[in-house]
């Protein structure tokens, strides 16, 4: 240990204060307070109030506060811990952090980044500027500025710049699937440069090399398309208008106890049978469900004549099966809602 009485006075060699600290090899290291802690060859580089724990390997400038058994190595400059337990930085990493953790890793190239509480959490092979937050066991390996927030086992990796999980267990973004979310969910997959893509939810949904698509919930959706969203069910409250592509005839008279068939595209399957009032027709609700007969076609059996106009629905729409929607009519004009 080495002391100085004056301001102009160099500490060229290192100080140690605890039990059992040792400060070797490089000068201006320091060890204050603990037990068991060591500095060897890294310039610049402190252990404060640690038990155990060691930077080493010219880990310049880096610094351990608290904690139990944590490891600063391999020229990993500029870089942290605080607090936790049996946390590592090491091979070339650069301006990194690990806090209040429990045996997570920064590893391998990595600059700029930080994983912050939960457990077994990694962060390495140039992951640049990515952070985990919370968690266990999740891995952001090879993809820049890209985060796990909370969750198990989530991975972010292959090229996937800009990607982010949300929680969840098991979810995976990869291989080139930059500016991609997996929100919640068990299992789910974004993969094959399906980039701007998200699923929300679920379990074991898969986006394999199509981009700008989303799935919301559901389990073992599959996306086949390119800026398509795909839901197991929708439901909805109050009504929106859209176009409409006119299809079959265009208008037709129902009398009691008739029924008028319209033709539609075969992306619309079911049928529709009701119940209509003579009159007023504005604000009626007509509930549509998938039907057995016929199903390329919608019926409607009205019980008093009434004269409706069909302007068409909107196509691109698929009612999947064992579900229902609720349309309303106002005046001549069918609107989804």
């Amino acid at each position: 240990m080495t002391g100085c009485l004056f301001t102009d006075c160099i500490i060229s060699s290192g100080i140690t204060i605890g039990a059992n600290n040792n400060v070797t090899g490089a000068n201006f290291e320091i060890v204050a307070g603990g037990i068991g802690n060591e500095v060897s060859n890294s310039l610049y580089a402190g252990v404060f109030a640690s038990t155990t724990s060691t930077i080493s390997g010219g880990s310049q400038s880096s610094a351990i506060i608290g904690g139990l058994s944590n490891l600063i190595g391999g020229t990993s400059r500029r870089s942290s811990v605080i607090g936790g337990r049996l946390n590592v930085i090491e091979i070339s990493v650069d301006t990194c952090s690990i806090i209040c953790s429990d045996s997570s890793i920064i590893s391998d190239n990595v600059a700029r980044s930080s994983i912050l509480s939960g457990q077994l959490n990694l962060l390495n092979t140039n992951a640049q500027d990515s952070v985990i937050i919370g968690g266990s066991g999740n891995t952001i390996t090879g993809s820049d500025s890209s985060v796990i927030l909370g969750g198990i086992d989530n991975i972010t990796s292959g090229l996937s710049t800009n990607s982010s999980i949300v929680g969840g267990q098991g979810n995976r973004v990869k291989f080139g699937s930059k500016n991609s979310v997996i929100a919640g969910g068990v299992n789910n997959l974004i993969s094959l440069t399906s980039t701007s893509s998200a699923i929300i939810g679920g379990e074991n949904n898969t986006n394999l090399a199509y981009s700008g698509s989303v799935i919301l919930g559901g389990n073992g959706i599959t996306v086949n398309s390119n800026d398509a969203v795909y839901v197991p069910s929708l439901s909805t409250k109050g009504f929106f208008q859209q176009s409409y592509a006119t299809v079959g005839p265009t208008s037709t008279t129902l009398a009691k106890e008739t029924s008028a068939v319209f033709g539609f595209p075969t992306t619309r399957t079911g049928s529709i049978t009701t119940t209509l009032p003579a009159s007023p027709l504005d604000g009626q609700r007509i509930t549509l469900k998938r039907g057995t007969n016929n199903p390329a076609t919608w019926t409607i059996t009205p019980n008093a004549g009434t004269t409706l106009t069909v302007n068409g629905v909107v196509g691109n729409y698929i009612i999947p099966v064992d579900s229902s929607i609720t349309i309303i009519l106002v005046g001549t004009n069918w609107l989804n809602i």
